[in-house]
């Protein structure tokens, strides 16, 4: 949606050009990368971004550019996606659509690289999950309580005969010793028969349960996830629907993607309520120039459905 929104908004501002760019470079580079296995697909595929050109197979291979790569960009691009992906197992196992907006995520953080790339982040990850805000909670702050467990599968052939000492004293490490793990990726185990070095794969660090919160984590990246869902926005999640049946309807008439149209519903009082509250957003993303609260006219497209089990009836035809 996000990326939708990116390329239709009106104007060519410096955001939509860049979209555009990008996405030219990429099917660009990938006409020329599949050439040699796919030499029809790739030809057309290349012909329609390089109406001018002779061919893909005369153009030359794409190489590799170090100095195009940004590890920082790239870094922050890891986080974004696992924190993505987290958010969304939140989903799934609270059974919580993607439609219903959430309140806020909470992330701890060991550091200030960690804060920079959360902060960059943020904007994208919250319209990816649709939530509505990212809280940064230091790691120090109590709000995340963590235990360490060893990992037995990669300790094992480490340890040896010193695995069950090494296990159990992994289980005792100080909230102090974990963040250490974290930040250095190391930590000098103090055992009586001496130290033992622990790497971050040798433990498995788990976060206990945030009252009213669901907490996730995943390859060393943890948040929170408030599961708190006011009447705001629940009212919201059923305005989403609302776009998400309309824009199925639209594509069940035939109407272009462009196409400017005008909306009627009836129904359900907490539906409508809905609609009514969020009408701009709902206008903007379905293309309505109008939205009428009746049933629908002779002649419309006509929708009888419901919104999370308010029965609703949507109208839709060409502006």
């Amino acid at each position: 949606a996000s990326c939708r929104r990116r390329v239709w908004k009106g104007g060519i501002g410096p955001d939509k050009l860049a979209a555009y760019q990008t996405l030219y470079t990429c099917l660009d580079t990938v006409a020329r990368l599949m050439a040699p296995v796919a030499p029809f697909y790739a030809e057309q595929l290349y012909r329609d971004l390089r109406p001018e050109a002779l061919s893909v197979h005369v153009s030359a291979f794409p190489v590799s550019d170090p100095g195009a790569i940004d590890s920082t960009l790239e870094r922050r691009m890891a986080l974004a996606q696992r924190l993505s992906s987290l958010v969304l197992s939140v989903r799934k196992k609270e059974k919580i659509r993607v439609r219903q907006p959430l309140s806020r995520i909470l992330v701890p953080v060991l550091n200030a690289t960690q804060r920079e790339d959360v902060q960059a982040a943020e904007a994208l990850v919250l319209a990816e999950v649709n939530a509505k805000s990212l809280e940064m909670v230091d790691d120090s702050s109590g709000v995340f309580v963590k235990r360490a467990k060893a990992n037995f599968k990669v300790l094992g052939p480490k340890a040896g005969p010193q695995m069950k000492d090494v296990a159990a004293a992994i289980s005792q490490l100080s909230p102090e010793a974990i963040a250490e793990l974290e930040q250095t990726g190391t930590y000098a185990l103090a055992l009586g028969a001496g130290v033992f070095d622990l790497s971050t794969e040798d433990v498995d660090v788990q976060t206990d349960d945030i009252p009213g919160m669901a907490v996730a984590s995943e390859r060393g990246t943890t948040l929170a996830v408030d599961l708190t869902l006011s009447p705001a926005l629940l009212q919201e999640g059923l305005a989403r629907e609302a776009v998400n049946r309309i824009q199925g309807l639209r594509k069940d008439s035939g109407l272009d993607i462009t196409d400017r149209i005008v909306v009627w519903l009836s129904g359900s009082g907490e539906a409508v309520s809905a609609v009514t509250a969020h009408e701009a957003y709902v206008q903007a993303e379905v293309l309505a120039d109008h939205v009428t609260y009746a049933a629908p006219e002779t002649g419309t497209f006509v929708l009888e459905t419901d919104l999370e089990g308010h029965p609703v009836t949507f109208g839709i035809r060409k502006a």
